[in-house]
């Protein structure tokens, strides 16, 4: 299509992970080669009709007659990049604990003046390990680490994790001399396949990521207040940093949202993660 002029949307970039280039087959269905395992999977996720093929996976021999599922629209021209790139990397999903509680009356002004304080702490932390924010959510934030292989994302994940945790303990000390509660927090940690990519409308749409992983990461960040504890790290992450999980206390949780039943290592305080990475002892 596209080698002819023809507009085609193709989110993966051809590689049938996704549906976008879908086209229903009117005419000459029976010259095309059967189904691969992975165009039959990503079919079979949208419930596909039996005569939708994907166009990135078939290369007609014979003449076709298709229509194309997704019409590009051609007041838009929006690049592969900002469509979507799929990565597999390392994210935190970061929470501070009691919010509401803590800023009910407080006048709106001081309620920004005491994020942007707590931000200003602990995100340095991230960006020093190679992370960067993929957005904030309120009270907490989204942080991916774009490393060149899974490897060194997760252990950049990981380093952030412990920086965080040592710059929180610097804030509260602060805030300990101002006569305010210490803040604290919950950290989730896990690896896996992420699309990153622009969402939303044309010319304004910010860069974000999306993907099972990032909701698995939420919910570990989740569990950690139900288990009183600062930060879950998945065994994808560990496994990917280079940790034979054997030698640790990992849990397994069956998360709100998640289909698979996940492996975690809850950790007490971050501050002593090389320290319980090296030796095992929490």
């Amino acid at each position: 299509s596209r080698a002819n002029g023809v507009p085609h949307t193709a989110l993966c970039g051809g590689r049938g992970r996704c549906t976008t280039c879908r086209v229903i087959v009117e005419n000459g269905s029976e010259q095309l080669h059967p189904p691969s395992a992975a165009e039959s999977r990503s079919l079979a996720a949208v419930k596909a009709p039996p005569n939708t093929r994907l166009a990135c996976q078939n290369r007609p021999t014979h003449p076709l007659t298709v229509a194309r599922g997704f019409r590009p629209d051609g007041k838009r021209d929006r690049a592969h990049a900002s469509q979507g790139e799929e990565r597999r990397l390392a994210v935190l999903f970061l929470d501070m604990r009691g919010f509401t509680a803590r800023t009910t009356g407080q006048l709106p002004y001081d309620v920004v003046f005491l994020l942007n304080r707590f931000f200003d702490a602990i995100v340095p932390g991230i960006v020093q390990a190679q992370g960067t924010v993929d957005k904030y959510l309120g009270d907490g934030l989204l942080a991916v680490f774009e490393t060149e292989d899974e490897n060194s994302s997760a252990r950049a994940a990981l380093k952030a994790a412990e920086n965080i945790s040592t710059a929180l303990a610097d804030f509260n000390q602060r805030l300990s001399k101002e006569d305010a509660p210490p803040v604290t927090i919950g950290i989730g940690l896990h690896l896996g396949d992420l699309v990153l990519g622009e969402i939303g409308a044309a010319g304004n749409a910010p860069r974000t990521l999306i993907g099972d992983t990032v909701n698995a990461a939420s919910r570990l960040e989740s569990q950690t207040k139900e288990l009183g504890v600062e930060l879950l790290i998945s065994a994808s992450v560990l496994q990917a940093a280079g940790h034979r999980i054997d030698q640790y206390g990992l849990q397994e949780f069956q998360l709100r949202g998640v289909l698979a039943r996940l492996t975690a290592l809850p950790v007490k305080q971050a501050t002593a993660l090389s320290h319980l990475l090296a030796t095992g002892q929490n």
